[in-house]
C-alpha cells in the first residue's frame, strides 16, 4: 500500500490534493465565497468504517448509518484527496460552475450522492490558470485540540488485562457536540494525551463496550461530514 496522499487545506477542515486544492482555489474565486463542504479529504480508518458500516446495512446485518453510500477506503476519492461533498450543488449554477473547473458528479442518479463532486484534471478547463494565492494551512496539534474544548461526554473501555505500556488498562473516547472525538489511553492513572490532562479525566466517565466506542467514533465521524 503506498503512503497516505499530500494534502493542501484551503482552511481547517477542508483539504483537497495538490493539484485538486488549486482547482478548488479557483472555483471558490469564481464563485466569489468558499463553497459550503460538508467532507472533502478522510483518513483511511474513518472511509473503511463508514464503509463497513454501509455494507453491515446493505446486508442486513446493521442499522442504517448517518451517512450517504460509501465505498473501500482504497477506492475512495475522499482517501485520495479528489472528491468534496457540498450542499451548493442546489446553489444554482454551481454545478455548471464546478465542471468548469473539472468538479464532476460523478454520483449524480443515487438520490443519496448528488452532493458528491470528484475533481477530473482532464476536465478543468482552466488548470493552465494560476491559482489565487490562497491562505493554505495544515491543521496543527493546537488548532486541533481547540476543536476539543468543549467536551460532551467522556466514555471509557475497560480493559481486563493487565496495565503496561502497550496495554493500558483504559481506553477513554472524548466527543464533543460537533463530532469530534479523541480516543486516549491510561496507564497507572497516566494519560498519553495533553487533553486527557486537561479535561482531568477520573471515574465520572462512563464505562461503555468496546463496540459501542467504535459505535461512537462511527456516529462522530458522520457528524463531522455533515451526514
Amino acid at each position: 500500500m503506498g503512503g497516505a496522499p499530500v494534502i493542501e487545506y484551503l482552511r481547517p477542515g477542508v483539504g483537497y490534493a495538490p493539484d485538486a486544492a488549486a482547482s478548488m482555489r479557483r472555483l471558490e474565486a469564481a464563485l466569489g465565497r468558499p463553497h459550503d463542504c460538508n467532507s472533502s479529504t478522510r483518513d483511511y480508518d474513518l472511509q473503511e468504517r463508514m464503509w463497513k458500516a454501509w455494507e453491515a446495512w446493505v446486508a442486513g446485518r446493521g442499522p442504517k448509518p448517518n451517512h450517504s453510500r460509501a465505498v473501500a477506503p482504497w477506492l475512495s476519492k475522499h482517501c485520495m484527496g479528489l472528491a468534496d461533498d457540498s450542499d451548493d450543488w442546489t446553489t444554482p449554477g454551481y454545478i455548471a460552475l464546478a465542471e468548469e473547473h473539472g468538479w464532476i458528479r460523478t454520483a449524480a442518479d443515487d438520490p443519496t450522492e448528488r452532493h458528491h463532486f470528484e475533481y477530473q484534471w482532464w476536465r478543468d478547463q482552466h488548470r493552465n490558470d494560476p491559482a489565487p494565492a490562497g491562505n493554505t494551512t495544515t491543521p496543527t496539534e493546537s488548532e486541533e485540540d481547540d476543536d476539543m474544548r468543549t467536551p460532551a461526554m467522556f466514555y471509557t473501555t475497560k480493559n481486563d488485562l493487565p496495565a503496561t505500556a502497550s496495554n493500558p488498562v483504559d481506553t477513554y473516547i472524548i466527543t464533543d457536540t460537533n463530532g469530534y472525538y479523541s480516543p486516549v489511553s491510561g496507564v497507572s492513572g497516566d494519560y498519553a494525551s495533553r487533553l486527557a490532562q486537561a479535561y482531568q479525566i477520573t471515574v465520572d466517565a462512563k464505562h461503555i463496550t468496546r463496540d459501542h466506542a467504535r459505535r461512537i467514533e462511527q456516529d462522530c465521524a458522520a457528524m463531522r461530514s455533515g451526514k
